[in-house]
């Protein structure tokens, strides 16, 4: 997976508000433009260019999934060091698991650096 693009990495791993309507279907209420547009891709590109993770709020199957695809894809476009960042006040323990063994996996290819802020607990830490 060496030169793996920002567009790639939103491919392999969904993203969290992956139950949101989707905008085309007839079924989704009708979007409103927002007074700001907030750069999403631009971020998720920028943060998987300097090899940025972020875990915030619970954890649960779906913070896991995206983690570890984030993580999988980091690993495979360079050997360089990822940093993840976490603040959550933990949640789904088996969740945490498959994250934790994930970076454990990962930090053989490319180091994994583990930055804490705010609060960091249980399943979280």
């Amino acid at each position: 997976m060496r030169g793996t693009t920002p567009q790639d990495i939103s491919r392999l791993a969904p993203r969290l508000d992956d139950e949101d309507p989707d905008p085309q279907s007839p079924d989704a209420p009708e979007q409103k433009e927002p007074a700001e547009k907030l750069p999403g891709a631009e971020l998720e590109g920028k943060l998987f260019e300097q090899r940025k993770v972020l875990i915030f709020g619970g954890i649960n199957d779906k913070v896991a999934r995206d983690v570890t695809g984030r993580l999988l894809a980091l690993a495979g476009a360079s050997d360089k060091p990822i940093d993840v960042y976490v603040n959550s006040p933990g949640g789904h323990v088996e969740s945490g698991d498959t994250i934790h063994d994930m970076i454990r996996f990962v930090d053989s290819v490319a180091p994994v650096n583990m930055i804490g802020t705010g609060w960091v607990a249980s399943a979280g830490a």
